[in-house]
């Protein structure tokens, strides 16, 4: 169960670059509404959907999709 202001770090190769780590990426709402998702603060762009989202134990807490505008 994520919280809001949990740490989390995403990896991903957004638009075939070589692979982007973010260890400051941060939860900042979760939405348990039917299909359990939350929203976080990352150094992400257009392009890094599909990225893994672990958390600090290294488990996978989700994936990104729907990311803002860059």
């Amino acid at each position: 169960d994520l919280k809001a202001g949990e740490r989390l770090v995403t990896v991903g190769f957004p638009s075939r670059l070589p692979m982007k780590i973010d260890r400051g990426a941060v939860v900042k709402e979760v939405r348990g509404d039917a299909v359990n998702t939350f929203a976080l603060d990352s150094d992400t762009f257009e392009g890094s959907s599909g990225s893994g989202i672990y958390d600090e134990s290294g488990a996978l807490a989700g994936v990104l999709v729907l990311g803002g505008e860059d």
